[in-house]
């Protein structure tokens, strides 16, 4: 199991729209986590600016996993074939490249709180561990009440199900498993 969260923060009225999940996969990490908390916020940018009428402006996204800000920022590369979380990732980079707004994602240090008050640390660092305590708070819930998301994404393009389980590492080498324990186990009855 893994939980994500985000807090969306208007700067200029100090109003914050939030949310996080629990996820229940076999690919559950502190990676997908983060990916899983970028996505979230790709679902609720589009929901919270239909009716805006201005043009967009640029806005900043904070996160303390370098990983997702690389792929955010290089969306339309492709993937490597044994990319960790390819799932997710592809999902990422498909609603970034779909989003009307302009987002530049920007790495922020994790955990800044463990040696500075909470109160001392700037806004964006503050923002930061708020974020990561609610996913851990939410983690807990989840656990608690067995309540999770659905990993099949809306509009995810791409889906890749082995039986009725969705595929979320490499494709090739997950079906190159998938059709050796297959075959091991066909020839094992066979006996």
């Amino acid at each position: 199991m893994c939980a994500a969260a985000y807090i969306i923060k208007c700067t200029a009225t100090g109003h914050e729209a939030i949310g996080s999940v629990v996820e229940c996969s076999e690919a559950a990490d502190n990676y997908r986590a983060e990916i899983l908390g970028a996505v979230l916020l790709q679902l609720v940018l589009p929901a919270a600016t239909t009716k805006k009428h201005l043009p967009y402006q640029t806005s900043e996204v904070f996160c303390d996993n370098r990983g997702v800000v690389s792929c955010r920022n290089s969306s339309n590369t492709i993937l490597p074939e044994k990319q960790a979380q390819a799932d997710v990732l592809r999902v990422l980079k498909q609603y970034v490249r779909e989003l009307p707004v302009i987002l530049t994602f920007v790495w922020v240090k994790a955990h800044q709180d463990d040696h500075v008050a909470f109160d001392d640390l700037e806004l964006i660092a503050q923002l930061n561990v708020r974020v990561d305590r609610l996913a851990k708070w939410t983690l807990k819930g989840g656990i608690v009440d067995q309540v999770f998301i659905c990993s099949n994404f809306s509009f995810e393009e791409v889906r890749i199900l082995i039986g009725a389980k969705k595929v979320t590492k490499a494709p090739k080498a997950t079906l190159n498993r998938y059709w050796s324990t297959m075959t091991a186990r066909d020839l094992y009855h066979e006996q």
